[in-house]
C-alpha cells in the first residue's frame, strides 16, 4: 500500500472543538477539517482594512491519516492567487530537536538503558560505558541509530570529572520533528553512585509540534518564518510518517488602497512521494 490523496487531510487549529476559521490561530489542532467553501480560512477584507492595509495570520494542520504508510519529501506551496487581491506567504517553525543526557557521579564501568518512543512504539537500547568521553558519546549515538525509527542522531560529548553530558541532536531524516523525551529505564553503571538526568534543550518542529497560539489574528506567531512560495521554490516539510501532523501558517498581506476583488483568495498545493 501507499499513501493516497484521501489519506491527507487539513484541519483547523484553535483547539479540538474549534469550528471557526477566524479563530484558527494556532494551538492544538481541531477536529474540524478545512472545507471547500468560500472563507474556509480567511474572512473578507473590510473596506477600512483595504484602505489602510492589513497583515493577518491563520494556522492549519496537515495530517497523514494513513495507518501504516509514510508520505515522503513533502512540500507545500502557493499554486495560484487571484490577480489584484491580497498576497499570501506560507510559514513554518523549523527547529532541530535537541536533548541532553547528564551522568553525575563516579563511573568506571557498566551500562545504562535508554528508551525512545517513536512511530513503532517504545524501544529500549543499551549504552555501554567507555572511559574515553568521545567513545562513550559514540556509543550513545550508535545505540540510538540502531533503532528502526532513527537514523540521523548525532551525539556530542561534554567531558567532566564528576559529571559527563551528552548532547543528542536529531538530524537527517529525524530533523525538523518533535521527539518525545528520551527515558532512562535502567542504570547499571558501576564504580560509584551515579544518577542520570535527561532534559530537553529544544523542541523539534514543525512535524508533530504544537503551533504557538496567537491572541489576535494580526499578531505574528513567534518563531515562524514566512516565504513567498511556488512550485519551483516550495516550503520543505520533510517526511510525514503515518499518523504525523504538521502545523502550517499563512500570512495574508492586503496592501493599502487595495481595490475590492470578488472571490479573492489563493490555492495551496501539497506535494510528496508515496514511496522512496
Amino acid at each position: 500500500m501507499t499513501v493516497l490523496a484521501s489519506d491527507i487531510s487539513l484541519n483547523l487549529s484553535g483547539g479540538t472543538t474549534n469550528v471557526n476559521p477566524q479563530t484558527s490561530l494556532g494551538g492544538n489542532p481541531s477536529n474540524q477539517p478545512v472545507v471547500g467553501v468560500v472563507n474556509n480560512i480567511y474572512d473578507n477584507v473590510s473596506p477600512d482594512d483595504a484602505e489602510v492595509g492589513l497583515i493577518d495570520y491563520r494556522c492549519i494542520y496537515l495530517f497523514n491519516n494513513n495507518g501504516s504508510d509514510n508520505f515522503y519529501n513533502v512540500n507545500v506551496f502557493t499554486l495560484s492567487e487571484v490577480l489584484g487581491g491580497a498576497s499570501v506567504r506560507i510559514g513554518t517553525d523549523v527547529r532541530t530537536d535537541i536533548q541532553q543526557i547528564t551522568v553525575d557521579g563516579s563511573v568506571s564501568g557498566g551500562s545504562f538503558e535508554l528508551t525512545y518512543t517513536g512511530a513503532s512504539g517504545s524501544n529500549p537500547v543499551t549504552v555501554p560505558y567507555a572511559s574515553d568521553d568521545a567513545v562513550w558519546a559514540q556509543n550513545v549515538e550508535d545505540a540510538l541509530n540502531s533503532l528502526d525509527d532513527l537514523s540521523g542522531v548525532s551525539v556530542d560529548g561534554i567531558p567532566g570529572v564528576s559529571s559527563r553530558a551528552f548532547v543528542v541532536n536529531f538530524l537527517g531524516n529525524d530533523d525538523n520533528r518533535f521527539h518525545e523525551l528520551l527515558d532512562e529505564t535502567s542504570n547499571d553503571l558501576t564504580g560509584g553512585a551515579s544518577t542520570i538526568t535527561i532534559t530537553k534543550i529544544q523542541n523539534g518542529s514543525p512535524i508533530n509540534a504544537i503551533a504557538p497560539e496567537i491572541a489576535f489574528d494580526t499578531t505574528p506567531p513567534v518563531g515562524v518564518s514566512f516565504v513567498a512560495s511556488d512550485e519551483g521554490s516550495p516550503v520543505v516539510i520533510g517526511n510525514v510518517l503515518a499518523g504525523d501532523g504538521v502545523p502550517i501558517w499563512f500570512e495574508r498581506t492586503t496592501s493599502p488602497d487595495t481595490d475590492a476583488v470578488e472571490g479573492d483568495g489563493f490555492t495551496m498545493r501539497i506535494a510528496g512521494d508515496p514511496v522512496i
